[in-house]
């Protein structure tokens, strides 16, 4: 038995981390944009992700990390070139609404996550079912 995961398989992993980010990522906005503290779910829904996210990445990089090609990790330099200057300039326009120092670790460590998943993640998405 073949422990190389479908096509399909690929890229259900891969849009499962990507919801995982896009919930984190709008917890911490709600959080960093609003006077009053998260709820208490909310912060248990935030650790969780967090941990389910540095899994994902694992997993994801133990599987998926030789798949890396010189063209997916152009591909992926060139959405960093405009990701994160459109992430800057939202910040810069938002500044007087944030809350930074609820806003700047959170974004840190999901940025993190950002540079060092978008590659496997690419390579995950894009590999083609190898031969048995």
């Amino acid at each position: 038995m073949s422990a190389s995961l479908s096509r399909s398989g690929a890229r259900a992993l891969v849009l499962v981390g990507l919801l995982m980010l896009v919930v984190s990522v709008g917890l911490l906005l709600y959080a960093s944009t609003h006077p009053g503290a998260l709820p208490r779910w909310g912060g248990m829904v935030d650790v969780a992700l967090a941990f389910l996210l540095v899994g994902w990445l694992a997993a994801l990089h133990v599987k998926y990390r030789p798949a890396i090609s010189p063209m997916v990790l152009l591909a992926s330099n060139q959405v960093f070139a405009f990701l994160f200057p459109l992430v800057f300039v939202g910040l810069w326009f938002s500044a007087d609404r944030l809350t930074w120092n609820i806003l700047l670790p959170g974004l840190a460590w999901r940025s993190f996550v950002v540079v060092q998943g978008l590659p496997v993640a690419m390579a995950a998405w894009s590999e083609e079912r190898r031969e048995r």
